[in-house]
């Protein structure tokens, strides 16, 4: 398979998530879950493509240019991505609940932040420890 024919297939798989995703969310908004949120669709519809690409990839002869091509970008992430997961949960939010629970909302969001910090700080030196990580000197390149 051609690098420009999978960057095709990668483009009109991504088109199709999103249009599906906009389908899944008008029918999960009528017909509310038991369970679950909307969010865990693109966990999936994100696995799913990764494990796609990465099948596809795997008949191509030039492997390496096309892992370097679909290497992850923030601005894709930022712009793209995120706000498909973002701007339905705000705008499908109960704004009288969200400002009666403001002060637990920070809580939350103040007390994770920390935990969250401390336990990836933990854990990236512990792998620093372990040899999993090493510095590299940007001037001596050791």
């Amino acid at each position: 398979m051609k690098k420009e024919t999978l960057e095709y297939l990668f483009f009109m798989m991504m088109m199709l998530v999103c249009a599906s995703y906009f389908i899944i969310e008008a029918y999960l908004e009528q017909n509310r879950p038991k369970f679950g949120h909307t969010t865990g669709i693109v966990v999936i519809a994100g696995i799913c493509i990764s494990a796609a690409i990465w099948q596809a990839s795997k008949t191509v002869d030039d492997v390496e240019t096309i892992m370097e091509d679909m290497r992850f970008d923030a601005d894709v992430f930022f712009y793209l991505i995120l706000p498909l997961i973002v701007f339905p949960s705000g705008y499908n939010m109960r704004r009288k609940k969200f400002f009666a629970n403001i002060g637990t909302i920070m809580k939350f969001g103040f007390v994770g932040t920390i935990i969250c910090f401390a336990i990836y700080t933990g854990m990236t030196y512990g792998a620093l420890k372990a040899g999993w990580l090493t510095k590299t000197d940007p001037v001596t390149g050791n």
